[in-house]
Parts: structure tokens; C-alpha cells; sequence
């Protein structure tokens, strides 16, 4: 399955919904190119009018990424350029990289048998989650975006003793970074409740039975009476 088969839903989560935007400029009859104020542009979204009159999606291309818009012809000498769009701030790519770091954290932790392939769009992810792993995959994929913000800020504030940051600021982050510790311990909570709720029980001989939440066992596999503990080890009980 891909990973970015659970990127709409993992979008809802970290409450990056469609937003709006609109900006205006003056044409002088050089220019062709504009870098709008956001990226991760939603594709088919950009509405243009010169003057307003709307311009047709063939008369300029679209760096949806990016943000850049490069016009076939310049814009004339003091026309106004009107542009309307929706964005994101997260890109498909990035989400499913986060939910690619949470399915290898939580294998890391405990190995219940997940494993992710491929790069990019084409991340996948084998078995198929239940809900209630899929909702870790996206709690823990939450932390790891808004960890990342939380570091980008961080660095554009790292002057801050020469006084180029207020109080306030530092304040802000420090607070962010309070949020994402107590996100961390509830995500181990929930991680262990669910392995000791659900991974441990009986399996018969040659380990054709499924076990839960994807774990796996060996081609000979156990014998009866045996069982599957939290850390992935077969024991007797």
C-alpha cells in the first residue's frame, strides 16, 4: 500500500487545511516571472486576471512546489496582476515521508512486523494498518512535522542572546517544545498499550496463522503453546 494513500487523512490530523491567498502587482512589460508569498501550491488552484481579465491556464506555467509563476509574455506597463490560489503547508512527499519515520521509529521500538520501500511517491508500506496502528503512525508523523518546524524556527532565532529575539519568542518555543514532549510520552503510552493489549496470544505450529498488527514469524515457525511477546521474541508460557 502507499504511504500517500493516508496522506489526505494524516493532513486532517495535523490540521493543515486548504488555505486562501490572493496578491496583486504592476506589470512594466519585462517581467515574466512571479514568486507568490507560499509554496505547496494545490494543483489547479491558481486563478489569473490582468486588468481583470482572466487569463487562460496556457498562457503561463505553474511551479506548484515552489511557487513560481512564469508568464508567456510579460505582463504590460502598469496593468494590474491579480492571482488567487489555495495552498498547503505540507507537501504530499513530506507527510509521507513523516509517516515513513514513524512506521520505522515504531519498528525500532517494537517489532510488529511493518516494513516501508521505495522514495518519494512511490513510499510504500506493507501489511495494510489497523486503525488503531494507523492512528500512531499519524501521532508520531505529527510530532516529527511539527518538530521539524519547531527546529527551522528555532534556527532563525538562534541570535537571540545578542538581543535579535524578544522574550516572547523564546517563550513561544520553549512552550512548543513542552507540547511536543508531552506528545512524545502520550505517543510510548499508547505504543505500549497497544502491544501489551493485543500482541501476545496463542498460534498454532508452522506459523500460517496471521498474528496481530502484522508481526511476523519464521517459515518453520513455533510450535504450539508458544507466543508472541511485546519485544518480538518467541517464549513459552
Amino acid at each position: 500500500m502507499l504511504l500517500s494513500t493516508y496522506v489526505p487523512d494524516f493532513r486532517v490530523e495535523l490540521r493543515d487545511s486548504v488555505r486562501k491567498a490572493t496578491e496583486e502587482f504592476f506589470g512594466n512589460g519585462l517581467i515574466n516571472l512571479w514568486e507568490l508569498n507560499e509554496n505547496n501550491i494545490v494543483v489547479d488552484s491558481i486563478v489569473i486576471s490582468i486588468d481583470g481579465i482572466l487569463l487562460l491556464s496556457t498562457e503561463y506555467t505553474v511551479d506548484y512546489s515552489l511557487g513560481f509563476i512564469t508568464f508567456d509574455s510579460a505582463p504590460a506597463d502598469e496593468t494590474i496582476v491579480t492571482i488567487m490560489y489555495q495552498y498547503t503547508r505540507y507537501t504530499d512527499n513530506l507527510l509521507a515521508y513523516c509517516l515513513k519515520r514513524s512506521i520505522d521509529t515504531i519498528e525500532g521500538i517494537y517489532s510488529v512486523g511493518y516494513a516501508t520501500s521505495g522514495s518519494g511517491i512511490t513510499l510504500g508500506v506493507s501489511p495494510e494498518p489497523t486503525g488503531e496502528m494507523l492512528g500512531l503512525w499519524y501521532s508520531l508523523g505529527t510530532y516529527y512535522a511539527k518538530y521539524d518546524d519547531l527546529l527551522l524556527d528555532a534556527n532563525t532565532y538562534q541570535n537571540w542572546r545578542d538581543g535579535d529575539v524578544s522574550v516572547t519568542e523564546m517563550a513561544n518555543l520553549q512552550m512548543r517544545k513542552g507540547l511536543l514532549d508531552g506528545l512524545w510520552e502520550r505517543i510510548l503510552f499508547d505504543l505500549e498499550r497497544l502491544i501489551l493489549d493485543n500482541a501476545t496470544g496463542g498460534i498454532k505450529s508452522g506459523g500460517s496463522d496471521p498474528l496481530p498488527y502484522g508481526a511476523g514469524v519464521t517459515s518453520t515457525g513455533p510450535t504450539e503453546e508458544d507466543f508472541l511477546w511485546p519485544d518480538g521474541i518467541i517464549g513459552d508460557i
